[in-house]
């Protein structure tokens, strides 16, 4: 058996990994988590050895480079030449078959099969589904953004390619720069497969505040789908909950959002009408509700938590938690003395101090021969590869919750972002200071 029912999932299970066991956690705790199913890790072993990548793979893997990130690209390319030869998914069809099934139309109807399931899938239809990587790994890091999300699938060949596709993607040069930094060797990945969230509207919650650590909540929130802050090209709006029950708040600039497409089902990007760009996503009467979920996933998880939650037909539903990403640079801010040339949002606290370096086409990039802060459209993993190249960076786009944002916390790398015409005020070689716990930018003295 490949397959596990989410529903038998929790904390204690093995070959499922942090994503999916957290999830079957809180399911089994009461929570509204979108039914579902894990394809375990042992899945993509056996892939793996069937198509004999497997054995290619260690010579591959030698070619990666952190300070070169080309390297990564090459490396990606040949893996992926690999799975393009290889279906290897043969041993999944039968067994991915009943689950889906089930997961469109329950239990009792699925085990009925026959003229009776067909008449049942005519009526109704497959239902649309997320297809997720959940990583599976010993080492106490984030794995934030590792690996390719595939929303809006329908059908067994769409899951399959989906499957297929979060394998790929823990080849990708992102996850091999992230593993390479952290020194991880022995890793491997199960995938979640849940039923699709039409989501109104979507967010992340702290339990307690990643960027200075204070014991307080933060609420984001931002239009449509989750997946549109994951790639930082969204600022969303913040809420900051206290102890106390004080709420402040910072409305963010919600320019864009991505949707299932009505005609073809697909996820779809698209603009915010002008109405929604600078309208809150929360009211205050939600803060409630939130801080009873923060402290209730805290309790159940057993520390500080980052969830991911949407919501749908005006119910919140949890589509992911695990353990807060706290800022790893020292928590300080810039010298009071210096000018400041604009504010932003601080996602990652430390000083970074160089060169504003404008980039716009990651792959032409070269390393840059002095201290330089990258300055960027969107807050996304493409990033990733070349952060070790940077002291510092700023973007026009994302918030705590991005990827990017986390890995940045991890590494020690101060972040701001929500900053507006960053390309256009800093301007290209110009000396700046940044300070990552409060979002200022500063001329450097």
């Amino acid at each position: 058996m490949y397959i596990i029912n989410l529903d038998s999932v929790g904390t204690e299970t093995r070959d499922v990994g942090l994503k999916a066991a957290s999830l079957g956690e809180l399911a089994r705790k009461g929570f509204l988590v979108p039914k579902g199913f894990v394809v375990t890790a042992e899945a993509f072993g056996k892939f793996l050895t069937d198509t004999g990548i497997g054995l290619l793979l260690p010579k591959i893997m030698e070619g990666v480079n952190q300070e070169e990130p080309g390297s990564a690209v090459s490396v990606y390319n040949q893996v992926k030449e690999l799975f393009r030869k290889f279906s290897g998914t043969d041993f999944l069809i039968r067994e991915l078959k009943g689950a889906y099934n089930e997961l469109s139309f329950g239990k009792d109807v699925s085990s009925a099969g026959g003229l009776a399931l067909d008449l049942i899938r005519a009526g109704r239809g497959d239902c649309f589904v997320s297809v997720r990587p959940s990583v599976v790994c010993g080492k106490p890091v984030s794995f934030a953004g590792h690996g390719k999300a595939f929303l809006n699938m329908i059908g067994c060949r769409q899951i399959l390619a989906g499957i297929k596709g979060c394998w790929l993607s823990f080849f990708s040069p992102e996850a091999l720069i992230y593993r390479k930094i952290h020194g991880i060797e022995t890793v491997s990945l199960a995938v979640l497969v849940q039923k699709m969230v039409d989501s109104e509207l979507s967010g992340n919650l702290f339990t307690q505040e990643p960027v200075s650590g204070q014991e307080k909540i933060l609420v984001e929130g931002w239009w449509g789908l989750g997946e549109t802050l994951c790639c930082g090209c969204v600022s969303p709006d913040q809420y900051f909950i206290g102890k106390d029950g004080a709420l402040s708040r910072r409305i963010g600039k919600k320019m864009w959002l991505r949707r299932r497409g009505p005609l073809s089902g697909q996820t779809i990007q698209e603009k915010v009408p002008a109405s929604r760009v600078n309208m809150e996503t929360l009211a205050e009467r939600d803060m409630e509700k939130f801080s009873a979920i923060a402290n209730k996933v805290e309790e159940i998880l057993k520390g500080p938590q980052h969830a991911e939650w949407a919501v749908e037909r005006g119910r919140i539903v949890i589509l992911q938690s695990g353990p807060v990403v706290f800022s790893k640079a020292q928590v300080s801010q810039a010298p009071e003395n210096l000018d400041k040339l604009a504010s932003g949002l601080g996602v990652s606290a430390g000083i970074a101090r160089g060169k504003a370096r404008a980039v716009s086409d990651f792959s032409a990039l070269q390393k840059p021969d002095e201290p330089s802060v990258l300055v960027t459209k969107n807050l996304s993993m493409q990033i990733l590869p070349y952060v070790g190249w940077f002291s510092g960076i700023v973007t026009e786009q994302g918030g705590a919750g991005s990827c990017m944002a986390s890995v940045g916390r991890e590494l020690g790398v101060p972040i701001v972002t929500g900053m507006e015409n960053a390309g256009i005020i800093l301007q290209d070689g110009r000396e700046i200071v940044v300070d990552g716990l409060t979002g200022g930018i500063y001329a450097a003295p």
